[in-house]
């Protein structure tokens, strides 16, 4: 998968992780928010391994969200 495309759809979906957990304070699945905006984009991916990279590097996005948040407190 093309990086610039890999980058975006992982910082759009961890922005909306960032949404959902301001709204419910609660950890979303990043792996379910990921699968809901590719099928919302009639999205797919073909590879296990690139579903992986996906969900690791969206989860890292928003993984050091949190971690700002909690040192700005």
């Amino acid at each position: 998968m093309n990086k610039r495309v890999r980058d975006t759809i992982c910082q759009l979906v961890a922005e909306l992780c960032i949404a959902d957990y301001r709204q419910t304070k609660k950890l979303p699945s990043v792996n379910t928010m990921l699968s809901n905006f590719l099928a919302e984009n009639y999205l797919t991916v073909n590879s296990p391994d690139v579903f992986a990279e996906l969900v690791y590097q969206t989860s890292q996005t928003f993984q050091n969200f949190i971690l700002e948040q909690q040192t700005k407190s």
